[in-house]
C-alpha cells in the first residue's frame, strides 16, 4: 500500500530530475548568450569544454554514487548529491577568476564549477532512478513503468523550463535596453541568473531528504542481508544485461546529447542571420514539439513491451535523422519546416530515451542495482562526451572543406542515423523484457541460487519469472 512517505519520495525524485536536467540543458541556449557576449574569446574549444565539463563530472558521479548507494544507503547518497546541486549552482553563478575577472578566467572557472555540479548531477541518476523504481513497488507494482517514467519525464520539463527562462531573460533585457540590443553587462546577467535558479529547488530537495527513508525493497535486500556478498554470482547471471544496457545507453547518448546540446549550433547553420532571441525562440519551439514524447511513453510503457517501445523509438530516430540529412537543403529555405521536422525527430527519440534510462533500474538485483545503473549511466555520459567532442569538429571540417555552411550538418545527421540503427540491433540482441515482472523476483532467484549452490548451472534464459499478480498473490500476508 502506498504511504505518504513513498509518494513524497516519488515527488522529490521528480523534482531532482527536473533540477539536474535544467543544469545540463540550460547551456543549449546559453551558448548563444556567451557567444554574443565574449565573441572570439568564446572559441569552439571553450564552448565544448563548458558543455562537456558537466558531463565528465556526471560520469564520475554516476560511478561513485551508484556504488555508494548500494553500500552506504540511498538516503545518505541522495542527501550528498542534493547538497552538491545546491552548492554547484551557486558556484557556477559566481564563476570568475583572475585580475578583475578576466574573460578566460571567468570561462575556465565556469568549466571547473560546471564539472563539480556535474558530479552531483551524475550522482542523482543512479540514486534517484533506483529509489524511484524500488519505491514504485510500494505504490503500485503494476504501474511501475508509468511511475518511473513520470520521474524521468521531468528531464523534458527541465529542458523546456531552462530554454523558456533563457528566452524570457533575453526578452526582458532587450526591453530594458529600449529594444536597441544587448550590452555585455545585460548578457552577463542573463547567464548568471539562468544558472543560479536551480539552487531554489535544490534547497527544497535537500530539506525533504533529511526526513526520507530508504525504500523497503532496498532495506530488505541490500548487501547486509546476505551472509556472503554475491558479487561473482551477480556478474555471472546479470553480466550480459549490464553489457547490453551499457552499449545501448552509450550509443543512444552519442546521438541524443549531440543533437540536444548542439541544437543551437545546428539551428544557427539553418538560420545564420537570426538574432539570439530568434534562435532561442526556435530552440524553445524545438523542445516543445519533442516534449509530448515523454507522456506518450508514460501511458504506453505499461501497455506495450518496454523492449518493443525502445526498438520502435530507435528505428524512428534512425529513419528521421537520415531523412533530415537528405532534405536539409530544402528545409533550410523554410525554417519553420526544419523546426517541425527536427522537433518530430526529438519526439520519437524520447521513446528510446525513456526506456534506455528506465530499463537499468529494473533488470538488476537490489544488492547491486545502484552500482550497475551507475555504470550504465556512465557509459551513456561517455557517449555524450564522445558525441559532443567529435561531431562539431566533423561538421566544421566538412563545411570548411566543401565551402558550405550546411553539408557538415547533413553528414552529422547521416552518422547519427547509422548509430541509432546500431543501438536498435543491440537492443534486439541483448535487452531483456521486464514488463509485468516484480523487482523482488531477481532478489529471490539470487538467494535461491546462493542457498542451493546452483550458481554454476543453467543460464540467464532460465531465470524464474513471475508476473506481478502471481508474486503478490503468493506472498499475501
Amino acid at each position: 500500500m502506498a504511504t505518504s512517505a513513498s509518494k513524497w519520495n516519488i515527488a522529490t525524485s521528480a523534482l531532482s530530475f527536473f533540477t539536474a536536467s535544467y543544469d545540463i540543458f540550460v547551456f543549449n541556449s546559453l551558448n548563444l548568450v556567451l557567444d554574443a557576449e565574449y565573441g572570439s574569446f568564446y572559441t569552439s574549444g571553450l564552448r565544448t569544454r563548458i558543455t562537456n565539463s558537466i558531463l565528465v563530472g556526471a560520469i564520475l558521479g554516476e560511478i561513485f554514487f551508484g556504488a555508494c548507494s548500494d553500500f552506504v544507503g540511498r538516503k545518505s547518497c541522495l542527501l550528498t548529491t542534493a547538497s552538491i546541486l545546491l552548492l554547484g549552482s551557486i558556484l557556477c553563478a559566481c564563476s570568475t577568476f583572475g585580475v578583475d575577472g578576466s574573460v578566460f578566467g571567468t570561462l575556465w572557472a565556469l568549466v571547473i564549477c560546471r564539472g563539480f555540479l556535474g558530479f552531483g548531477v551524475g550522482g542523482e541518476w543512479p540514486c534517484t532512478a533506483t529509489t524511484c523504481s524500488e519505491t514504485s513497488e510500494e505504490i503500485s507494482p503494476r504501474k511501475r513503468g508509468r511511475i518511473v517514467l513520470f520521474v524521468l519525464s521531468m528531464q523534458g520539463i527541465g529542458n523546456l523550463v531552462a530554454t523558456s527562462v533563457v528566452v524570457a531573460l533575453i526578452g526582458i533585457t532587450l526591453r530594458a535596453n529600449g529594444g536597441s540590443g544587448w550590452t555585455n553587462p545585460s548578457l552577463e546577467v542573463i547567464w548568471r541568473v539562468a544558472i543560479a535558479l536551480p539552487a531554489i529547488p535544490s534547497l527544497f530537495i535537500l530539506i525533504y531528504r533529511w526526513k526520507m527513508l530508504d525504500p523497503r525493497q532496498f532495506s530488505n535486500n541490500n548487501y547486509k542481508t546476505f551472509q556472503k556478498h554475491p558479487y561473482r554470482l551477480v556478474l555471472k547471471r546479470f553480466g550480459w544485461r549490464l553489457v547490453s544496457t551499457c552499449a545501448v545507453w552509450f550509443l543512444f547518448d552519442v546521438v541524443f546529447y549531440t543533437n540536444s546540446l548542439f541544437s543551437s549550433l545546428i539551428i544557427g547553420s539553418v538560420v545564420p542571420n537570426a538574432t539570439i532571441l530568434k534562435k532561442a525562440e526556435l530552440q524553445l519551439a524545438l523542445v516543445s514539439i519533442g516534449l509530448p514524447g515523454y507522456y506518450v511513453s508514460l501511458f504506453a510503457v505499461d501497455k506495450f513491451d518496454r523492449k518493443t517501445w525502445q526498438i520502435f523509438g530507435l528505428f524512428m530516430m534512425g529513419c528521421i535523422s537520415i531523412v533530415i540529412g537528405g532534405v536539409l537543403p530544402y528545409l533550410k529555405s523554410v525554417p519553420a519546416a526544419f523546426i517541425i521536422t527536427y522537433g518530430i525527430y526529438f519526439f520519437f527519440s524520447i521513446f528510446g530515451e525513456c526506456t534506455t534510462y528506465m530499463i537499468p533500474s529494473e533488470v538488476f538485483p537490489t544488492v547491486l542495482r545502484g552500482t550497475f545503473y551507475g555504470i550504465a549511466a556512465a557509459f551513456g555520459r561517455t557517449g555524450a562526451v564522445v558525441g559532443t567532442q567529435i561531431f562539431e569538429p566533423i561538421q566544421k571540417a566538412v563545411d570548411n572543406h566543401s565551402h558550405s555552411n550546411i553539408l557538415g550538418a547533413r553528414v552529422v545527421f547521416f552518422i547519427n542515423g547509422g548509430i541509432a540503427f546500431i543501438a536498435l540491433v543491440v537492443s534486439i540482441l541483448g535487452i531483456p523484457e521486464y514488463k509485468g515482472k516484480c523487482l523482488e523476483q531477481d532478489d529471490m532467484d539470487l538467494r535461491s541460487w546462493m542457498n542451493e549452490g546452483t550458481s554454476s548451472k543453467d543460464n540467464d534464459n532460465q531465470l524464474v519469472s513471475q508476473t506481478v499478480e502471481e508474486f503478490y498473490t503468493e506472498n499475501k500476508e
